[in-house]
């Protein structure tokens, strides 16, 4: 009897062996399919990423150049009192309605205190040259980039030198200005759609941290393989009585039941999807 439970273990053992195949195929492609959208989510993550970036700068920079438009009309609706050297607490009402908050408005009141004692040192010493905006020249070469110093002394010449100009009152103010606060609503947008997907996405990266199925398809697997394959050959090899040839044989059976009633049941559960 120990040949025809050897030449059963064996079949068992085969059986067995192509159904871990199956499953481990199976496992495998699910897991490659897993690591592929693992990749693609993070590239696209990435991708999110930096048009967020961008669209914040674009926000940031439109909203400088806004803030920095508001400052100087507030100065000028304001001139009086700038320039008999005012502190802004003094003059700043937080309880009426204003175009620019006091945090705002106080670093840019202060730069301008700055630029207005240069400038008026400037025109002590004397004997400076100047452009046709009637700004000292040694100052634009200080000022370099800085458009806000530019226009505070553009603005501020205009107020000195009044005779010099059809209107005293510098243009601060235009379509740009419109056109920047448009674009700044714009890029804001963006920039919020753009948080909402990196949410998505991010909420599926973790779903796919733990995929469905995966641990119990792998447990399946390793005790498929133990019990059908391993456990079979290995009493293929030992010399038993006919009464454990009869008790390995319905165990072997039983258990390569067990396995493929588990199998079944396993690939059913894959298949369920959530709507």
């Amino acid at each position: 009897m120990t040949n025809e439970i050897s030449s059963l273990l064996f079949a068992i053992a085969g059986v067995s062996a192509s159904f871990v195949a199956i499953l481990g195929g199976c496992i495998a492609t699910k897991l490659i399919s897993i690591n592929q959208e693992r990749e693609s989510c993070k590239n696209k993550l990435s991708e999110i990423h930096f048009k967020n970036l961008m669209f914040m700068e674009q926000r940031n920079m439109y909203k400088t150049a806004m803030d920095e438009a508001d400052a100087l009309c507030y100065i000028q609706e304001n001139s009086d009192a700038f320039v008999s050297g005012c502190e802004l607490e003094n003059i700043y009402d937080e309880n009426e309605p204003h175009y620019i908050e006091y945090e705002t408005l106080l670093p840019y009141w202060n730069k301008a205190k700055l630029y207005k004692a240069k400038f008026d040192d400037r025109l002590r010493k004397g004997k400076c040259d100047f452009n046709d905006q009637m700004i000292p020249v040694d100052l634009l070469e200080e000022t370099g980039e800085d458009s806000f110093a530019f226009h505070f002394y553009a603005m501020y010449a205009r107020w000195g030198f009044s005779e010099y100009f059809e209107e005293s009152e510098y243009t601060i103010r235009g379509e740009w200005y419109e056109n920047a606060k448009q674009e700044s609503l714009n890029a804001n947008t963006q920039a919020l759609m753009l948080d909402i997907e990196e949410q998505r996405y991010e909420m599926d990266l973790k779903s796919l941290k733990k995929p469905k199925g995966m641990k119990l398809g792998l447990a399946i697997f390793v005790l498929f393989s133990i019990v059908n394959i391993i456990l079979p050959l290995v009493f293929s090899m030992i010399p038993l009585s006919d009464t454990w040839c009869l008790i390995v044989a319905f165990c072997s059976i039983g258990l390569l039941a067990l396995g493929l009633v588990s199998t079944f049941l396993y690939f059913a559960q894959m298949l369920k999807w959530k709507e």
